[in-house]
């Protein structure tokens, strides 16, 4: 018996005891093994049906850290199929839970998978909803390197709908919280992107200024 197959035979015994012994918490946390052993052996369908179970007992005991991380593991599992409307249910629904403790930290990842998942399956739209949505989260947080990351998702998204004017607004904005992060490899990467998108506009002035401000700072 490999590994894997000891993992499981380890916790289907976890199971049956529990079972057998009416503790709950012990069945919620070997269904939830299982699916996660399931999950490294890529047995999608089978780590889902666990992780379903899983969730069933969280809520059953109303123990939000376990349903927050297994509806987390049950969005990212239908993901990795391809079942995109799926997993954005349950990242969803992870977010009402989150939202529901006054969790903010967890709520910006979300946040950031939400804009993802939506850009993934093309609707650009909800994609920008979710990453502004992030965006002033991360403000409200004074968290810096999620406003760079959010900032840098949105100048993509305005990228990816043609509109180049919408992409450096947010580029210019991601240069200034560079600059206050002190990552001068950023600022240049910055400076590079803006610098290429003025030529392409044709503001070959803005460009050359962009480039004298590369050369300054090297």
């Amino acid at each position: 018996m490999n590994d894997y197959g000891q993992a499981i035979a380890c916790q289907e015994r976890s199971l049956k005891l529990a079972c057998e012994s009416g503790d709950r918490r012990g069945e919620m946390a070997a269904v939830n093994n299982l699916g996660l052993v399931y999950k490294a052996q890529r047995q999608t369908d089978k780590a889902i049906a666990m992780e379903e179970l899983a969730l069933d007992l969280a809520r059953e005991l109303e123990d939000r850290a376990v349903e927050i991380q297994v509806l987390k593991n049950l969005g990212n599992a239908h993901y990795a199929l391809g079942q995109i409307d799926r997993a954005l249910f349950y990242y969803q629904e992870r977010l009402a839970v989150v939202r529901g403790l006054g969790d903010r930290r967890t709520e910006l990842q979300i946040l950031k998978t939400l804009s993802n998942a939506f850009y993934s399956m093309g609707d650009m739209d909800q994609a920008n909803d979710q990453a502004q949505a992030r965006l002033q989260l991360a403000k409200d947080l004074h968290d810096l390197s999620a406003q760079e990351q959010t900032l840098n998702s949105l100048a993509t998204l305005q990228l990816a709908a043609g509109n180049l004017e919408g992409a450096r607004t947010y580029s210019q904005q991601r240069l200034v919280v560079a600059t206050a992060l002190k990552d001068p490899e950023m600022v240049d990467e910055i400076l590079a992107l803006l610098n290429s998108s003025c030529y392409a506009m044709g503001d070959y002035g803005q460009a050359n200024d962009y480039q004298r401000q590369r050369l300054k700072a090297s």
